[in-house]
């Protein structure tokens, strides 16, 4: 799989530095992917798109609890060269000036109106 665009919304509070949608393959959409600062001596770091725990469950550190919402599996090779490519795409996108300026947060993405004939059929 190629990832074939990435949008970034910027939104910078924080650690977080914007909201990011890529497209593999000029066919599949993922929204929700997440650009911070990055620890530890590395420059930028990604989430994957995850949703708040709707039962206000807390982690250990009492955090709100996220849960992912797509998993890529990193013990593949080509799950390693998928995670690459993307974290690439996003970041040079990111330094090349790319994605829109919007200082505030995404809407829900459970819209209520249905795509029109030119868009992707949500799942």
């Amino acid at each position: 799989m190629e990832v074939t665009n990435v949008d970034i919304r910027k939104y910078e509070k924080g650690t977080m530095l914007g909201f990011v949608t890529i497209e593999l393959d000029d066919c599949l959409e993922i929204k929700g992917f997440k650009l911070f600062k990055g620890k530890e001596g590395r420059e930028f770091d990604i989430g994957l798109p995850s949703e708040k725990d709707k039962n206000g469950k807390k982690d250990d550190d009492g955090k709100d609890k996220y849960w992912p919402l797509i998993y890529i599996k990193l013990k593949t090779e080509s799950g390693k060269n998928l995670m690459n490519s993307i974290k690439s795409s996003i970041v040079d996108k990111y330094k090349g000036g790319g994605g829109s300026t919007n200082n505030s947060a995404p809407q829900s993405q459970g819209g209520s109106s249905w795509p029109d004939e030119n868009d992707g059929i949500p799942f």
